[in-house]
């Protein structure tokens, strides 16, 4: 679950858990219960961390939402 703060909801997904070593990654947002595509900022770091940022006012559940990684 992600908790909004400021009206952003933040999800840090780390190099290590996606494991992709390529300098250019491609992010792709999609909510889990209608395949949709989210839009949302998402920043890659240096160090190939993902920072997606999407507009909230509430809790997102936990499985609202899937990353798709490319790399």
């Amino acid at each position: 679950a992600l908790t909004p703060v400021d009206g952003k909801a933040i999800w840090n997904i780390g190099a290590s858990t996606h494991g992709i070593v390529s300098e250019d990654i491609m992010v792709q947002l999609f909510e889990v219960a209608t395949g949709q595509q989210v839009f949302a900022d998402v920043v890659v770091g240096a160090d190939k961390s993902v920072r997606i940022s999407m507009n909230a006012s509430a809790t997102v559940a936990a499985n609202t939402y899937k990353a798709v990684l490319f790399g």
